[in-house]
């Protein structure tokens, strides 16, 4: 794959220069297994753990890896959406470039989290392969806003929290 296709697949996904962290290969491990199996079958991974822990470096490594390398999430690749400590309608706002992103008509003109979650939705379903798109949501802070990103078939989130909502989540401890 030339650099122009991977640069297409990691939408938003930022580069940490290997240099500047340590490799924590087990941690990069277990990220990149649990990885593979929702490429195949879809599903969500929570990676939690202190802050500075390594979550959104490790995370994005292997993300980096496994499309460069093994081409898995293909065709559409990932997304990635930094949500840290924001509001309700910061949440909406960047909902609503993401669905710009992706494609949704008008998402830019949407203010209510019901209504643009209920876009999104729709056209995941209505588009079936971007629905196999991996959304990478980083540092979420909120635990009520996990709720609002169960629109993705394939998820991984990192945050300081460990929750497990109706076991929808497979938990990976940075440590």
């Amino acid at each position: 794959m030339n650099s122009n296709d991977s640069d297409d697949m990691l939408r938003n996904l930022p580069e940490y220069p290997e240099s500047d962290y340590i490799l924590r290969e087990q941690f990069n491990n277990t990220i990149c297994e649990q990885l593979k199996q929702i490429d195949q079958s879809g599903g969500h991974i929570l990676v939690h753990g202190m802050p500075g822990s390594g979550k959104t470096v490790a995370v994005c490594q292997a993300v980096r890896q496994l499309i460069v390398e093994e081409n898995c999430f293909r065709p559409h690749g990932c997304r990635w959406i930094k949500i840290g400590n924001i509001s309700k309608q910061e949440l909406v706002d960047k909902l609503s470039g993401l669905a710009y992103e992706i494609g949704v008509d008008n998402a830019e003109l949407i203010q209510s989290l019901d209504r643009i979650l209920s876009m999104i939705k729709k056209y995941l379903k209505d588009n079936a392969e971007k629905s196999n798109m991996l959304f990478i949501f980083d540092d979420i802070w909120n635990e009520k806003y996990f709720e609002y990103l169960t629109f993705a078939k394939k998820s991984i989130v990192t945050s300081r929290y460990n929750i497990k909502k109706k076991n929808i989540y497979h938990c990976i401890p940075a440590t």
